[in-house]
């Protein structure tokens, strides 16, 4: 039910998604933006889940699809990982990247200083078919050293089929 929280979470999460069609050669895509719950580990498993069937057997099925998103859960470390990725039909760009252009910084520093090796809960994933030239945290600062959230935007220049 939309609004609930029934799996475990106590706040209300949204997942957001379009279906696409690149200008330049017709090729049609999809993207989804999430939000997962941080206190729930089984509710993010959960949304995980839930997601997958967007993009398998639901309305998004058969699409290149490009996934972002706070996901609330360390990669390579979690069960959502684990249900995106790991065991999941999902690619995690920062690993399959050609070229990793930035250090690995932690993707929450929380208006703080980024920390190298921290923890990444902020990611861009892909389904098959999609290939990964570069991606990045970015780190930047405005001129009075102010970040400009409390998270790192991840980035990823993918290229379509």
């Amino acid at each position: 039910m939309i609004g609930s929280a029934t799996w475990g979470n106590t706040v209300t999460r949204i997942v957001v998604w379009a279906r696409l069609r690149d200008l330049a050669s017709g090729a049609e895509f999809a993207m989804i933006n999430t939000h997962f719950d941080h206190r729930s580990e089984p509710a993010r498993i959960r949304s995980a889940d839930a997601m997958i069937d967007l993009f398998q057997g639901g309305e998004l099925d058969e699409l290149p699809t490009i996934v972002t998103g706070d996901f609330n859960s360390r990669a390579h470390d979690s069960g959502a990982y684990t249900t995106l990725v790991t065991d999941g039909p999902t690619v995690d760009t920062w690993d399959s990247a050609a070229q990793r252009v930035t250090p690995a910084w932690g993707t929450f520093p929380g208006y703080d200083d980024p920390v190298e090796d921290g923890d990444r809960i902020d990611w861009v994933l892909t389904t098959d078919g999609l290939v990964t030239s570069r991606a990045a945290i970015n780190v930047w600062r405005d001129a009075s050293g102010a970040y400009p959230s409390d998270h790192a935007p991840v980035q990823a220049l993918i290229e379509l089929p």
